[in-house]
């Protein structure tokens, strides 16, 4: 008996843990944190200060980010639609403030790990192509 409650909570637990839920990923995440990789390797890890928003809805995601630094504020931003297979992440974008990304479909990953949104992806390069040696983990926090 006490294996079965044992075995039972051990389910319960990684349930709770997967993006199983029928409305992942939709709602508001706010970005904390950002790692960059150059050939594998990683080359900077932030903690995001500034204000990031990406929030999804059934089939269409946006983001807002309101960057300050010493002597400006700037804005980034862009939406659209998007597909989700397991962790299998692709991205269309409608507009975009960078307009080279503008009718790109970015593929990624995105994962719910414990409690935290991970999306990882390369940025388009001069030849408008997915770097093969640049690659980004931003990780988010649910808003409620």
């Amino acid at each position: 008996m006490k294996k079965l409650i044992f075995l039972s909570l051990i389910i319960l637990i990684s349930l709770s843990c997967s993006q199983k839920g029928p409305n992942f990923p939709q709602g508001a995440w706010k970005q904390y944190s950002s790692e960059h990789y150059v050939d594998g390797k990683l080359a900077k890890k932030d903690i995001v200060k500034y204000d990031n928003r990406k929030m999804f809805s059934e089939k269409n995601w946006a983001f807002v980010w309101k960057i300050q630094t010493d002597t400006m504020t700037y804005y980034n931003y862009g939406a659209g639609t998007y597909t989700l297979k397991g962790k299998d992440y692709a991205e269309t974008i409608d507009f975009h403030v960078a307009k080279e990304y503008e009718g790109q479909t970015l593929k990624m990953s995105l994962e719910l790990v414990n409690d935290t949104l991970v999306q990882a992806w390369n940025p388009i390069d001069s030849t408008g192509k997915p770097s093969t040696k640049i690659r980004y983990v931003d990780k988010y926090s649910h808003l409620k």
